[in-house]
């Protein structure tokens, strides 16, 4: 399946507790990513801090990229996205998958959107 826009991003994506090992689970994944943080802010401002995302990522509906959601819990061992993919150290900027849904499912453009939340990157950096 395709992405109904283009990519303008790879990442890297990590298993909970995974991040500091040389190799990422899944790895140089196309995605198209989009700050969010003003939805952050707006949407669910009585909700917990845990359910919100600064940013937004679509991808591939095949790739296998996990959240931590069940049950009406969040946080339950999510997984990192890292980007750009292969960075390491301060040359990366890393996110907590807060929650991963399909959308436009059964038609040919069906993808994931990933609800991530940015962690404090090193300064200065260009990806946030």
């Amino acid at each position: 399946m395709a992405l109904p826009v283009t990519s303008n991003m790879t990442c890297d994506i990590w298993r909970s507790g995974n991040l500091g090992n040389a190799t990422p689970d899944v790895a140089n994944v196309p995605c198209f990513l989009k700050a969010s943080y003003y939805d952050r802010e707006e949407h669910g401002e009585k909700d917990p801090v845990i359910t919100r995302w600064t940013h937004t990522m679509m991808m591939d509906i095949s790739t296998d990229v996990r959240d931590g959601y069940s049950y009406g819990n969040y946080g339950n061992n999510p997984d990192s996205v890292t980007i750009p993919a292969g960075a390491t150290g301060a040359n990366r900027t890393i996110f907590n998958v807060t929650f991963v849904e399909a959308k436009a499912p059964g038609s040919p453009q069906t993808y994931k959107k990933v609800y991530l939340d940015r962690l404090v990157p090193t300064w200065p950096t260009k990806y946030t």
